[in-house]
């Protein structure tokens, strides 16, 4: 393969998860935000532009195969759907430049089969939000596109 995008060579999803951090943290610095640490552990950095514009972001990476794509999930234990808590998927195929998706957690509020709300009987640490991706909804994610 002649490429640069070659995402199923980075080692590790710690390393592609860094990546798509920084990743998404400089697209937001390009577009005028200002980007901090994040207010709580849950989230991996705030982000502000003028006064009242914070949001708190929370990026996932995916690296799907040709006709599969990992389950995308965000714990969910100490937080719930906020019109300023932002979820990122950073989605990266092998010979193509990283796709960013920007979905507002409000979307979990009504789940159904692409946005998942998942709660573990006898488990409070393992309340989550889910992302279920197939060929079906990848059409639909398009619509959330940055």
């Amino acid at each position: 393969m002649n490429s640069i995008y070659l995402w199923s060579e980075i080692g590790n999803k710690t390393q592609l998860g860094k990546y798509a951090k920084q990743l998404v943290s400089m697209e937001f610095q390009m577009h005028g935000y200002q980007v901090s640490k994040p207010s709580s552990k849950q989230n991996d950095f705030t982000i502000k532009k003028g006064v009242g514009n914070k949001f708190d972001i929370r990026v996932r990476s995916i690296r799907p195969t040709k006709d599969k794509y990992p389950y995308i999930f965000f714990y969910r234990s100490h937080s719930r759907p906020e019109n300023n808590l932002l979820a990122v998927i950073v989605l990266l195929r092998d010979e193509n430049p990283p796709n960013l998706y920007l979905i507002q957690s409000t979307v979990w509020e009504s789940p159904d089969a692409m946005f998942t709300c998942k709660n573990y009987k006898g488990s409070k640490n393992n309340l989550e939000w889910g992302v279920n991706l197939t060929d079906k909804h990848i059409d639909r994610l398009k619509g959330f596109a940055i």
